[in-house]
């Protein structure tokens, strides 16, 4: 969440929430210059009365992962999130995932005592029956400056 909608969430106003993240007393983290609020760690300082950050991650450890995409944003994104990644496996882009590949990646997750992880992109390529023990996660990217990101793109897609 953004710090207006942890705001909002919250029912405080944003100022509160930069001093709680002054304070450091709100579970957060900086992605290029702006504060995200992952839900579950707000709701789970809530649930538990936690004042500090640390406090919250100490009593439910985020979980390891074996991450079945070859997606730099998602190693990056899983290890922001405290996940410990324990192993990553490259496929192509847009590969036809075959059972194969994915008894392997299951048999290699469990191995690790590891979850399953992959994009939404690559998810979209498998059957509901194969994404009951997958966790996908859903990537986006917030532009601060929409107007700058199309003075930047718009050469690229002129006639």
């Amino acid at each position: 969440m953004t710090t207006r909608e942890v705001a909002e969430y919250l029912r405080i106003k944003e100022r509160k929430v930069y001093d709680l993240v002054r304070d450091k007393r709100i579970p957060c983290t900086r992605v290029t210059g702006k504060w995200l609020f992952p839900k579950h760690l707000i709701d789970h300082w809530l649930a538990t009365g936690t004042e500090f950050p640390d406090r919250a991650a100490a009593l439910e450890p985020t979980p390891a992962v074996c991450a079945g995409s070859h997606d730099p944003l998602l190693e990056w994104c899983l290890r922001e999130s405290g996940c410990e990644v324990k192993s990553t496996h490259a496929f192509d882009d847009h590969h036809p995932f075959t059972r194969i590949d994915l008894d392997y990646l299951r048999a290699d997750a469990e191995s690790l005592n590891a979850r399953l992880v992959t994009t939404e992109k690559d998810a979209a390529r498998l059957s509901p029956e194969d994404l009951e023990t997958i966790s996908v996660l859903t990537m986006s990217l917030d532009w601060a400056d929409e107007t700058s990101l199309d003075a930047t793109l718009s050469p690229l897609f002129s006639d």
